[in-house]
């Protein structure tokens, strides 16, 4: 009996090449989708920076940052500047350089600089801040001793600065803001679809199938009229 149905099930599938189509296109498109929504540690991430010191130390931080290949580095007029852009998503970091940042060093007072993070993705939030460590790894921070002819001491304190990361948006980086609306909008789709086969099939049960079917209503009409309510 069983294998009667599997058989009846294959001619039909054969005679419509559509039901084909989607049982193959379908899945394919959806994996694809889903390859590239999950991408969560792109490479070129934008980075919104203020340098208002424009040092060569600033330059420094700045290269190494450029040079590790992950941020695309492009300059903005101000600090509230550098919020909008990842506000409206421009850019998913930013970096804040102080004018006394050169100065401060020369003191050894260790000056801060703000290292601002797009909290909305924490899986994308963590690898930015993995890679932001790139501006204060030893490479750096190396060309940034020097000694004083004058002197025997060196004029730059051990750690030079400190960067300070501040998480926009979503500072106590929980998954489930991230993942929760996808679901959502999966779940949707998905009872859509279930609730819409029951209520046609359940026309055609009623046999007010056929009456629908002389009326002058589009497909697409029909469909969006189950859809909606």
């Amino acid at each position: 009996m069983i294998s009667a149905i599997i058989k009846k099930e294959i001619l039909q599938l054969r005679r419509d090449p559509r039901l084909i189509a989607l049982i193959i296109v379908m899945p394919v498109v959806l994996l694809l989708l889903f390859g590239i929504a999950l991408k969560l540690e792109p490479k070129n991430v934008r980075m919104a920076y203020v340098d208002e010191n424009k040092s060569f130390f600033s330059n420094l931080i700045k290269t190494g940052l450029w040079s590790d290949g992950y941020f695309d580095l492009y300059e903005v007029s101000s600090k509230d500047s550098i919020i909008e852009e990842i506000r409206s998503g421009r850019a998913k970091a930013g970096m804040y350089i102080k004018k006394d940042f050169s100065a401060l060093m020369f003191d050894n007072k260790q000056p801060h600089i703000t290292f601002f993070v797009d909290g909305t993705m924490p899986s994308l939030t963590t690898a930015m801040k993995f890679h932001s460590g790139k501006a204060t790894d030893e490479n750096v921070t190396n060309d940034m001793y020097f000694y004083d002819d004058d002197s025997v001491n060196v004029v730059i304190a051990p750690e030079p600065f400190i960067m300070d990361t501040e998480i926009l948006f979503n500072p106590d980086e929980k998954e489930t803001w991230f993942f929760l609306p996808g679901v959502i909008g999966v779940l949707i789709m998905q009872i859509s679809l279930i609730l819409t086969g029951i209520t046609v099939v359940r026309e055609r049960e009623k046999g007010t199938m056929e009456q629908l079917l002389v009326t002058p209503i589009s497909k697409t009409k029909f469909i969006m009229g189950k859809l909606i309510p």
